[in-house]
């Protein structure tokens, strides 16, 4: 377990909850039954909020780039803000719908929210990562932790206006749950050495994962070419892929092109990245340029 990730994780979600209080901070905010103008402009701002600062803050923390987590926070949050907002509008079109047929019995209309609401935070991650099975791994992390914070909140607020606190509930857990599941459930990844604060870890998640002296890079260097090596997922496999300016070595040894195995150690310049896959596969049995 990656506990700086988790950390970072948490304090997303705790900021992200701060932030959409002071920015809404009405009565029923989290209920767009109830009011539908506050209940979307306090999922839209949260989710965005959150959204992008779990991506943009690890950024931070690894690098200390203020332009690069800008960047990623804004592309991150703007879709994160996005989804969860559509919907909410249906949400809202297909419960009146229903109300008009016949009457939703019980808290079954709060436990459909909180679904939908986690689903739809899932699948601006599944967009933002790439695929269905980051909206799945997402969703798994996010889904319990709404309905969890969500029945929390609901048990307070049926008696007394929403205060600072239930924000909190819901920032801190949602961040809780999803920095645990992203981590456990994990494929592949690179882990650098951070000192005192551990390892920075960098996920694999999307076909490509680019490594150079540029703002736009997974990892940015502060030397060498626009792109010094990449990444490539290509079947389940991870391939390296550096360029001739590179001066990349892998186990000691100056490489191209060449398919990685779980313990390969990745060196461009004074940067030392070691490669790790839960995928078991044997490179001797695969085909390789030579």
């Amino acid at each position: 377990m990656n506990w700086l990730f988790l950390l970072e994780s948490c304090a997303s979600g705790l900021l992200a909850g701060l932030i959409t209080y002071f920015a809404v901070n009405e009565s029923n905010s989290w209920n767009v039954l109830v009011d539908f103008r506050a209940g979307l402009l306090t999922v839209s701002t949260f989710c965005g909020l959150f959204c992008g600062l779990v991506v943009a803050i690890p950024v931070f923390v690894a690098e200390k780039k203020l332009f690069k987590f800008l960047n990623k926070f804004v592309f991150a949050g703007s879709l994160g803000a996005v989804i969860p907002t559509i919907g909410v509008i249906f949400f809202k079109l297909l419960a009146e719908a229903a109300t008009n047929i016949e009457r939703v019995p019980g808290k079954t209309d709060r436990f459909l929210w909180w679904m939908m609401l986690a689903c739809a935070l899932s699948a601006s991650f599944g967009v933002l990562n790439g695929g269905y099975k980051n909206f799945s791994r997402a969703l798994m992390g996010i889904m319990p932790a709404f309905l969890v914070a969500g029945e929390l909140i609901d048990q307070k607020t049926a008696l007394e206006s929403i205060k600072i606190i239930d924000y909190f509930v819901i920032g801190g857990v949602t961040g809780l749950g999803y920095g645990i599941v992203w981590d456990l459930l994990r494929e592949s990844w690179l882990d650098e050495d951070a000192g005192k604060l551990g390892i920075f870890r960098f996920y694999l998640d999307a076909d490509s994962f680019w490594v150079g002296n540029s703002k736009f890079c997974d990892i940015t260097l502060d030397f060498g070419a626009e792109v010094v090596f990449q990444i490539i997922e290509k079947d389940g496999m991870h391939i390296l892929e550096a360029s001739e300016e590179g001066n990349v070595q892998l186990n000691e040894y100056m490489v191209r092109y060449k398919l990685l195995a779980d313990g390969d150690v990745i060196k461009a310049g004074n940067r030392t990245f070691r490669y790790h896959t839960r995928v078991a596969r044997s490179r001797d049995i695969v085909p390789e340029v030579a």
